[in-house]
This record gives structure tokens, C-alpha cells and sequence, in this order.
């Protein structure tokens, strides 16, 4: 176009360009629309983070507190069998040692809260008749 005139075009610059308010106002909804849908997207992930946070969460409190039932499961079960066997031990020595039944009976007595009521007090605690022995 301005070879004809021996002119060359080198460089074409265009300054201050303007352009229609409603084309610039479009283009800055436009630009606004793609930052909410990138920080919407940030949102989300966040929200699926914290729901795997959660989960995982109440995952390990749920097996903190399955585990802790079953230690008090076997140590509910360990207490049985030493009782039990502390139950057969004891009565294995009362069949070899008879008398052991004897200590024990004395060793219960002794710790026994006793009280002396005179004979002829207890008619006023309990309506009890006195026995009369026959002669035969």
C-alpha cells in the first residue's frame, strides 16, 4: 500500500486506546467472573480438606475408643481367670487342710463387732420367751 510511494511501514503504534464503557465494564465482569470461579474453587477444595480432616478425625477417636474396649475386655477376662483360679487354689487347700475352715472361722471371729446383752435384758430388744428345761 505504500510501496507505491516509497514509503515502508516499520512499526504502527497505537497510544491512549479507549475503548466503548460497556465493552471495558463486559471485559471487567468477564475478569471478575474467572477470579470468583478460581476462588470458589479454592473454597471447595478447602471444604473437602476439612471434611477429610474430620473424618479421619473422628476415624482415629473411633479406634482410640475400640481399642480401649478391649483392653478393658481383656482385663475383665484376665481378672476372671485369676479369680477363678485363685477360687480352685483356695479350695484345693480347704480339701487337703480341713482345719484351714476352722482357722478361717476363728480368724472371722476375730474381727467380728460383738455386743453382751445380759439374759435378762433381751426380753425389752426381742419378744423372745425364756425356755424352761423339764427334768426328766
Amino acid at each position: 500500500m505504500f510501496s507505491g510511494e516509497c514509503v515502508v511501514l516499520d512499526e504502527f503504534i497505537l497510544r491512549d486506546i479507549n475503548f466503548d464503557p460497556e465493552y471495558e465494564a463486559t471485559m471487567e465482569q468477564k475478569q471478575i467472573q474467572m477470579e470468583n470461579v478460581t476462588v470458589q474453587k479454592y473454597v471447595a477444595d478447602q471444604a473437602v480438606e476439612n471434611a477429610r480432616a474430620i473424618v479421619t478425625n473422628a476415624e482415629a477417636q473411633a479406634d482410640a475408643q475400640i481399642e480401649t474396649a478391649r483392653g478393658q475386655a481383656e482385663t475383665t477376662r484376665l481378672m476372671a481367670i485369676a479369680e477363678a483360679e485363685a477360687m480352685r487354689v483356695k479350695g484345693q487347700a480347704l480339701q487337703d487342710y480341713p482345719e484351714m475352715m476352722s482357722l478361717k472361722f476363728f480368724d472371722a471371729l476375730s474381727t467380728a463387732n460383738w455386743s453382751l446383752i445380759p439374759c435378762d435384758s433381751v426380753q425389752g430388744y426381742l419378744p423372745i420367751q425364756p425356755q424352761v428345761q423339764t427334768q426328766p
